[in-house]
């Protein structure tokens, strides 16, 4: 089923307030996805960001990435959990077909990292309080090419 973005947004949103009740921890990846008992393992892979393996609880991910990339990553997946994408769990080039970046799975898990690592209203709510795209990377643990993508996704004007 494809979902919509403000769908999207409320399943993040719901996944928030339950960790930050839960865990206090609600913008942090690793700890829900460790909640769901899913083990990460670094691997070396230049060829590729990560590999989602839900039926075995798994995700690889590639040491060389930046701890601000290896974030959105484990949030991405995190996304193809909670949106209940199937995948399967052998590696990309063991597979006949490779997932396409316009593949509507994921389009859902890039929405849904963006919405649960950055959510709108404490995006806005820093915007407010006059916090720059450098602070919010810092506050969000995002690099700052990802903190300007999301405040253009959110319509607000930089002037870089």
């Amino acid at each position: 089923m494809v979902m919509n973005t403000s769908m999207i947004q409320r399943i993040s949103s719901l996944l928030h307030k339950d960790f930050t009740s839960i865990k206090g921890e609600p913008h942090n990846p690793t700890v829900i996805l460790n909640h769901f008992n899913f083990t990460i393992e670094t691997i070396n892979r230049t060829n590729m960001m990560a590999h989602y393996c839900p039926n075995k609880y798994k995700i690889y991910l590639n040491q060389e990435k930046t701890p601000q990339t290896q974030r959105m990553i484990l949030a991405h997946c995190l996304g193809h959990y909670i949106l209940g994408h199937k995948y399967p769990d052998n590696f990309p080039e063991e597979n006949a077909k490779t997932l396409l970046l316009g593949d509507y799975r994921e389009i859902e898990a890039n929405i849904f990292a963006h919405n649960f690592v950055m959510p709108e209203k404490e995006v806005r709510q820093y915007v407010r309080e006059l916090k720059d795209v450098e602070e919010q990377a810092r506050i969000f643990g995002v690099s700052q090419k990802i903190m300007i993508k999301r405040f253009k996704d959110l319509g607000f004007y930089l002037n870089i």
